[in-house]
């Protein structure tokens, strides 16, 4: 059987610094004949962890596999792994086949929080070989998770897709709404969505279903006009002319355009609706 090298971290949202140390391990596997692997932590831990869960775990592995990454050790943060040391965690790792890890210099390991140098000591003590990755930096801001949640939830997505080094993006499955915009002559699709969520705010956005891409906008948060409090997903694409319910709709955010305003009338919502579509042209 192939050993593995073994890439070491949260992934809690797969972004640009935890590609870097993906890849790493990729490159490293192919070059040594060993099959690419990490470690990370299933959606109930990052909760145990305070960790704000951007994607969930089916997301963050079809997005470690997209880097190269051919086998995923998702754990659970229990009672039991809180008390297992640093060097107690990752013989485990060597016994199933560890034989290279590639972590972060600022990946804490185990109850005693071993990081980097100490770290690669523990690895070189059971004859593991391992590789530190510099932290990855953008107009020095190091790119880290919390930094990413903070932006979205500020509306900065400009900044946050920097740092994810991709669009944000969310998916979710089209069902029946209110009908509203269809009766303003503005079709929406209603996303059934229960995970994280940017700034509540009209966005522009790109959506990618059936092997088909459309620009639109996407609306998230309350109905202020229509005294809608509750909460929703709803999309518009832009030149798509057609039936979307029981559809999958990926949906990547690319800028915010506004903030969610109540407007005095029909006719001053459907100007600025009609506005918000030429913007998300651009």
């Amino acid at each position: 059987m192939k050993g593995f090298c073994v890439a070491l971290g949260l992934f809690d949202c797969v972004h640009k610094g935890h590609r870097k140390v993906l890849e790493e391990a990729v490159s490293i596997a192919e070059g040594n004949d060993l099959t690419a692997a990490a470690v990370t932590f299933d959606d109930e831990s990052l909760g145990l962890l305070h960790k704000t869960q951007i994607y969930n775990l089916s997301t963050r592995k079809l997005l470690m596999q997209s880097v190269g990454i051919k086998e995923i050790f998702a754990y659970r943060f229990d009672e039991k792994l809180k008390k297992v040391a640093a060097i107690d965690f990752l013989k485990e790792l060597a016994r199933k086949g560890a034989k290279h890890f590639v972590f972060g210099c600022d990946y804490s390991c185990g109850s005693d929080r071993k990081t980097g140098k100490q770290v690669a000591k523990i690895c070189n003590e059971i004859g593991v070989k391992s590789t530190i990755v510099p932290v990855l930096m953008i107009d020095g801001e190091k790119i880290s998770s919390s930094r990413i949640s903070k932006l979205l939830l500020d509306g900065n997505i400009n900044a946050a897709n920097a740092m994810l080094g991709q669009p944000f993006f969310i998916s979710g499955t089209v069902i029946h709404g209110r009908e509203v915009g269809r009766k303003m002559g503005f079709p929406t699709a209603n996303v059934s969505y229960d995970g994280f969520t940017p700034k509540f705010g009209v966005y522009k956005t790109i959506t990618c279903f059936d092997g088909k891409i459309y620009a639109g906008l996407t609306n998230i948060g309350s109905k202020p006009t229509f005294g809608i409090e509750a909460p929703s997903i709803e999309n518009t694409l832009i030149g798509f002319d057609g039936d979307l319910y029981g559809k999958v709709l990926s949906i990547k955010f690319i800028g915010f355009l506004r903030p969610l305003i109540k407007f005095d009338s029909m006719d001053k919502l459907k100007l600025q609706i009609q506005k918000d579509m030429e913007d998300a042209k651009c």
